[in-house]
C-alpha cells in the first residue's frame, strides 16, 4: 500500500497521491511493448537520420520509465505524462508517413510498416489507458467531494435540501429564519443556502 509523505497539516498533492487505478497494469504492458518496439529501429534510424534515431532512444528511454513509475506508484502525473508521450509519438508517426522529413522520405505513405503498427498501437493503447485512469479519477473525486447520498441529479438533490430545510425550520419554531442549523443538510454542489 502506498501512503504519500507530507508535512503535519499539510494536504497531499492531488498529483503525486496513487490512483490505485485499474488501467495501471495494461499501461505498464503498453508502454513496455512500445519501448521494444522501439529498439529495432534505432539502429538505421541512426544511420539514416541520426536525428530520428536519437528521438527513438529518448522515447524508448521515456517510455521504460514511465511504465517503471506506473508500476511504482500510478499517479495522476504519471498517467499525464503518459498520455503526452505516447501521444506525441503517434503523432510524430502521423508527421513523417504524411510529410516528407529530411533523410526520411522513403516513409512517406508506410503506413503499414510492421513494426511502426505495432508502437502506434501500443502508444494509442497507453494513451487511451492513461485518459481513462485520469478521467476516473477526476469523477471519483467530485462523488467523494459530493459527500455520500448525494443524488447525481441537482434539482432532485435541490429538492432534498429543500424538504430538510422546511423541517429544520419548523423544527426551529418561530425564530428567525437562521435559527436552524444546517450542518446535517447535504448541499449539492453550486447551490447556496438561501438566509
Amino acid at each position: 500500500m502506498h501512503t504519500v509523505q507530507t508535512l503535519p497539516g499539510e494536504r497531499p498533492s492531488v498529483f503525486w497521491t496513487p490512483l490505485r487505478s485499474r488501467a495501471r497494469w495494461p499501461l505498464v504492458a503498453a508502454t513496455l511493448v512500445a519501448a521494444a518496439a522501439h529498439g529495432p529501429v534505432i539502429a538505421p534510424h541512426l544511420a539514416e537520420a541520426p536525428y530520428m534515431g536519437e528521438e527513438f532512444i529518448v522515447l524508448t528511454a521515456a517510455c521504460l520509465g514511465l511504465s517503471i513509475a506506473a508500476a511504482a506508484c500510478d499517479s495522476l502525473a504519471v498517467y499525464l505524462l503518459v498520455a503526452s508521450t505516447c501521444g506525441l509519438a503517434v503523432l510524430g508517426y502521423l508527421a513523417t508517413r504524411s510529410v516528407a522529413f529530411p533523410d526520411l522520405h522513403d516513409d512517406v505513405g508506410n503506413w503499414l510498416e510492421p513494426l511502426g503498427v505495432v508502437c502506434v498501437a501500443a502508444e494509442m493503447l497507453a494513451v487511451g489507458l492513461a485518459v481513462a485512469a485520469v478521467w476516473s479519477a477526476r469523477r471519483s473525486r467530485a462523488r467523494s467531494r459530493a459527500g455520500a447520498g448525494t443524488p447525481t441529479c441537482a434539482p432532485a438533490s435541490y429538492a432534498v435540501w429543500s424538504a430538510r430545510r422546511s423541517q429544520a425550520r419548523s423544527r426551529a419554531g418561530a425564530g428567525t429564519p437562521t435559527s436552524y442549523s444546517t450542518s446535517n443538510i447535504t448541499m449539492p454542489m453550486g447551490v447556496a443556502p438561501r438566509r
